[in-house]
């Protein structure tokens, strides 16, 4: 018997991955892009479509974010810590080394912090998202 995590969709993700995803697009983006977004995250070939939208914050909920202008990473910690001793977190990114993946948090905000590339940063279960996209000060973190 298969294990949830190990289900694969037609985009080679795994089922968590996918669930995970839709959950924050469900969750965090704006009502007139969900679906669209949901479409996309299906296929590999038309994921690269949401993907590129994470370069700019238009298709986020703004009620449901805080814009950080600095300390980025201390805010971050802190509110993680919130949600429990979290080990790592799950990341949509325009960086192709780390979209798809889970990575340990310091690792995912060495690579994503002042990248100047589009990222979700999804810890625990969405409970928490950062966003990062192109441009100074386009820093968000959910509330």
């Amino acid at each position: 018997m298969y294990g949830v995590s190990t289900i694969v969709s037609t985009n080679g993700m795994k089922k968590q991955e996918l669930d995970l995803e839709a959950k924050v697009i469900e969750r965090f983006i704006l009502k007139m892009k969900r679906e669209r977004y949901l479409s996309f995250i299906q296929k590999e070939k038309t994921r690269e479509k949401f993907i590129k939208d994470l370069s700019h914050v238009n298709f986020l909920n703004k009620d449901l974010f805080e814009e950080i202008e600095a300390g980025e990473h201390k805010l971050i910690n802190e509110k993680i810590k919130k949600i429990g001793n979290l080990k790592d977190c799950y990341v949509i990114s325009e960086n192709k080394n780390i979209d798809g993946r889970r990575l340990d948090i310091e690792s995912a905000l060495r690579e994503t912090l002042g990248a100047d590339m589009g990222t979700l940063l999804i810890f625990g279960d969405a409970e928490i998202v950062y966003a990062e996209a192109e441009g100074i000060n386009n820093r968000w973190i959910s509330k």
